[in-house]
């Protein structure tokens, strides 16, 4: 009986040791599965994080790009322009200097009408280039007030661009701290399970240990009943004999 009970206690606690390394093994599987995909999902999601801010920094770089060539361009032609009128107005004084050279010289006799002629065309320069002065005002008025009237309707839409990427993030991020919440608590219930299978495990193999130390003693004490059955039988039959001798 000790023997058998040493040798079951040794075959129970090789099987439970089988039964713990089969645990760990499938315990260390899942959670290299797991640790592999939370890396693989975490570099997912600062690729699409990175791309999504990349892509808000480059429209921003455009818009000013933007901005700065128009302002560029309006201040340049603004320039130019001014040189064009002077250039003009300087070849008008030298072209009026010539010829009136030419009419006191050689024609003083019409010098009013010839003066008359040159003040006529020379006011409607004057009134030509006065219009170009003024076309030119009113075009950096229209530029600059348009330039004012642009600044609320890009810092809207920048605001706007920063609130549809603050939502995306945010989005993004709560995805993923939905998707971290289902992992652990996948985890938390698969320990769980892993416990309480362990602890019915072990409940059912002192069941059975108890059964087979039941049925064990019930097999002695019926080997040993029998015994003692058949020596008081044997005994019996040795008086009966000896009795009948006598």
């Amino acid at each position: 009986v000790i023997m058998q009970t040493y040798v079951r206690a040794w075959m129970v606690r090789v099987w439970y040791d089988e039964l713990r390394d089969s645990a760990i093994r499938i315990q260390t599987a899942f959670r290299g599965f797991h640790v592999r995909d939370t890396i693989s999902y975490h570099a997912f999601c600062a690729t699409q994080i990175q791309k999504v801010f990349r892509g808000f920094l480059a429209e921003l770089a455009f818009s000013e790009s933007i901005l700065s060539i128009v302002t560029v361009q309006s201040v340049y032609r603004r320039r130019l322009g001014a040189e064009m009128a002077a250039d003009r107005f300087g070849s008008l004084l030298q072209i009026q200097s010539a010829y009136r050279g030419h009419c006191v010289r050689d024609r003083l006799g019409v010098l009013h009408r010839l003066a008359t002629v040159i003040q006529s065309r020379w006011r409607c320069y004057v009134a030509q280039l006065n219009f170009h002065f003024d076309l030119a005002d009113v075009i950096i008025v229209q530029s600059v007030v348009r330039m004012f009237l642009a600044y609320p309707v890009y810092h809207r839409l920048v605001f706007e661009k920063e609130s549809d990427a603050a939502v995306v993030i945010q989005s993004v991020f709560r995805a993923y701290s939905a998707s971290m919440d289902f992992l652990h608590s996948l985890a938390d219930v698969l320990i769980v399970q892993s416990i309480v299978r362990r602890y019915f495990a072990v409940c059912e193999v002192q069941r059975r240990r108890e059964a087979k130390h039941r049925r064990a003693v019930t097999a002695i004490q019926s080997a040993w009943r029998r015994f003692q059955c058949y020596t008081d039988y044997i005994f019996v039959i040795s008086d009966i004999i000896v009795v009948q001798n006598v």
